[in-house]
């Protein structure tokens, strides 16, 4: 299981949360009337609601007069982790009058997030507030929980700065975490120690990629002077292990200025999940919105939604859309060949003699000879070996060396490594079931001297 992360230990549902958001008040608080919860519409829930906050209040209103506490239906707002922090540290305190349930669900982390569901009073030196998160009969007649905030109309100004403050604060707390936000599914932690130098590649395509990215941040005057969207999209596409999602590591890494967000792969529903990943790319600009294996994911996806999402009469400014994939050659050509969508696509090459070399000098420049390394690069080279090859011949070697009691693999523990890297790369490459062929390629079986350091 992974650590969690700094935000989410703050966040999680602790045992004196619990109790402190479970805690509303007993029926016996409140006068006869307002005791019976209506189980019907939305606007009965809210009435109730209403007279539940007049009774709380005090307000010593008469049999038909109005109260003054006006619900409002536009709320960003969550009894959860984060709004609960935010509380945490601007004095702001929030009490349960009212709690329908605690829900609660552990991430693949082990954070406890959770969901208040209830009245709670939102108390801010000279403001207060009600959220209100309550179950009511639906258009089904099946249960469902809507938002509704009840406010004070002369209040009503206090409680939007005191929204707004919440939302910036947020904004703040998402970016300056090094976590990538996943719609859809839990943030992933992402590690800032990694630069251009552990990409490899041509020089050339480096530098294009590199000016590509620094291009769009540094010219939002350019496009608002111009008056078009500032917003760019890039398609990178390369045999597997050639790098791409390497790349997008170091993008990450490099450039914390833009929020890294991307959609869980598999989800049952993405097209719901593009939608609000791009929304919450624009509403978290400047932003990277990453898109892994585009292949696929076009195969589950209304095109046409997309394409509006992409270009569509939507702003999306400060948006670097970037997707990745294998093969773009049977994309659409309403997605690739029409600038705006994606303005430049990089094919990234499996690698070539030197910088096999390059690569292989990374791990082994300390266990194996020059002459070594060239040899073996030659090899890999000949056998289309790619960056996800290469360094599975090293972490293989390790294995083999570790029972022997060696924690430092030899040359011939590579030797070793690299012939079986390569016949499982022919395994997985032929149709095997229906074939019987011999593995073992002889001529590549490296018979020179196993020289080492």
């Amino acid at each position: 299981m992974k650590s969690l992360s700094d935000r989410e230990k703050e966040e999680t549902l602790s045992a004196e949360r619990l109790c402190h958001l479970a805690a509303g008040y007993t029926a016996e608080s409140y006068p006869d009337d307002n005791r019976a919860r209506p189980e019907g519409s939305l606007v009965q829930i809210m009435q109730w609601a209403v007279r539940h906050v007049t009774a709380i209040m005090g307000s010593g209103l008469r049999s038909g007069e109005d109260s003054d506490w006006i619900p409002f239906i536009h709320n960003k707002i969550s009894i959860d982790g984060s709004f609960i922090k935010f509380c945490e540290e601007s004095n702001i305190d929030v009490k349960a009058v009212h709690t329908d349930a605690i829900t609660s669900w552990q991430t693949d982390q082990g954070a406890e997030h959770f969901v208040g569901v209830g009245i709670f009073k939102i108390t801010k030196v000279d403001l207060v507030f009600f959220h209100c998160a309550l179950f009511h009969k639906g258009n089904q007649n099946e249960d469902e929980v809507s938002f509704f905030i009840l406010v004070r109309e002369k209040d009503f100004e206090k409680y939007l700065a005191c929204r707004n403050a919440f939302e910036d604060w947020q904004k703040a707390r998402e970016r300056d975490n090094q976590e990538i936000e996943v719609i859809g599914g839990s943030p992933i932690l992402y590690d800032s120690d990694i630069s251009w130098d552990d990409l490899f590649l041509p020089e050339d395509l480096k530098t294009q990629l590199r000016q590509t990215v620094e291009g769009f941040l540094n010219s939002k005057p350019t496009y608002e002077k111009l008056k078009v969207p500032w917003r760019r999209g890039v398609g990178i596409w390369g045999a597997p292990g050639s790098g791409k999602t390497t790349a997008l590591r170091i993008l990450i890494a490099q450039y914390p200025v833009l929020k890294p967000i991307t959609i869980q792969a598999g989800h049952s529903s993405p097209d719901e999940l593009l939608e609000e990943a791009f929304e919450y790319a624009e509403d978290h600009a400047p932003a990277l919105l990453f898109f892994e294996d585009l292949q696929e994911l076009v195969k589950t996806i209304d095109m046409r939604g997309f394409l509006q999402l992409l270009d569509g009469f939507q702003k999306r400014d400060g948006i670097l859309t970037i997707v990745t994939g294998n093969d773009f050659s049977d994309l659409e050509a309403n997605l690739k060949s029409r600038p705006r969508r994606f303005d430049r696509f990089f094919e990234f090459p499996l690698p070539n003699l030197e910088l096999c070399k390059k690569y292989l000098i990374k791990y082994f420049g300390v266990i194996l000879t020059p002459k070594k390394i060239e040899s073996i690069a030659k090899k890999a080279v000949k056998k289309k070996l790619s960056y996800a090859h290469l360094q599975e011949v090293y972490f293989n070697a390790v294995f083999i060396a570790i029972p022997e009691g060696r924690e430092t693999p030899n040359a011939n523990d590579v030797d070793l490594s690299l012939q079986q890297v390569i016949q499982e790369k022919a395994l997985a490459e032929s149709d095997f079931l229906s074939k019987k062929r011999d593995l073992t390629d002889e001529e590549d079986i490296d018979e020179e001297e196993g020289d080492c350091l």
